[in-house]
């Protein structure tokens, strides 16, 4: 998910008592190429997301109603934006709700890109190039995030988002996750006429690593979600959230207790379809 610290519209903390209001139990935020730390402002101009009208004023005026005026700070038309550290306390709840961290990282290399989230590290991994093929800036993308955290999970986002990473490309990097399925639309999680689902790309994965025994890559489901109310359809209404997510299965709401769910895959993805 994204907020306004990178191309998300809503404020962060707005957008996380979404989630806990709304039944979830764990989320992170994965901004483009950052965490939400250091000192950030906005202003809440009609052009200020990409040349597109976020209605800044109505966000203002329910960020202001819900978490009070002196919370809010502005100067000179501007707000700033908390960091995570600094609202974490207002959403969290032991055994109730919990915040991770996380963050996209741009991948490029030889003028394609690929996303791949990072989870659980302790500073920021940069955007990352190389002159080389596909599975390999995947791979460079992982030993950044290793670098970056003891116990890091780094998953491969949105394969089909330009059709660039096939199912040879993800079977031959050193990675363990991908999204299989993400509900913004222009991620293509459906394929189209020239091009397999997502799905189907992530069964070919399975075929061609369990052949040369190279291990399983778990597949995860993810929103995306970048608009967060009817304010406003910039990404369009597929940008929203609630509309794919993992379910796991855990002793303890604990970031280390998750993360050991997700790496020996005691977790299931959906779009609605709840297993009992």
């Amino acid at each position: 998910m994204h907020s306004l610290w990178s191309d998300g519209q809503d404020f962060p903390e707005m957008v996380a008592d979404w989630f806990k209001t709304h039944g979830y139990h764990f989320i992170a935020f994965t901004e483009h190429d950052q965490l939400q730390t250091g000192e950030r402002w906005v202003e809440l101009t009609p052009d200020h997301y990409h040349g597109q009208v976020i209605l800044g004023a109505q966000l203002l005026e329910r960020y202001t109603e819900r978490f009070g005026k002196d919370w809010v700070q502005q100067d000179n038309g501007r707000v700033r934006l908390r960091q995570l550290e600094e609202y974490r306390s207002l959403v969290e709840e032991p055994g109730r709700f919990l915040m991770m961290t996380g963050e996209e990282v741009t991948t490029r290399w030889l003028g394609e890109t690929h996303y791949i989230n990072v989870f659980n590290h302790v500073r920021a991994v940069p955007a990352q190039s190389i002159d080389g093929l596909s599975h390999l800036a995947m791979n460079a993308t992982l030993r950044a995030a290793q670098s970056a955290g003891d116990d890091v999970l780094v998953s491969l986002n949105h394969p089909n988002y330009r059709y660039n990473a096939t199912a040879e490309d993800i079977a031959a990097s050193d990675l363990r996750f991908m999204e299989m399925h993400t509900a913004l639309d222009s991620c293509n999680s459906y394929g189209d006429t020239w091009h397999a689902p997502v799905e189907r790309i992530w069964d070919i994965v399975l075929a061609l690593r369990c052949r040369e025994e190279r291990g399983l890559l778990y597949g995860q489901a993810s929103d995306d979600c970048h608009s967060y109310t009817d304010l406003n359809y910039a990404s369009g209404r597929t940008a929203h959230p609630g509309r794919a997510w993992v379910m796991l299965r855990a002793e303890q709401l604990t970031q280390a207790a998750l993360l050991g769910a997700l790496r020996c895959g005691d977790f299931y993805s959906s779009t609605g379809v709840e297993l009992a």
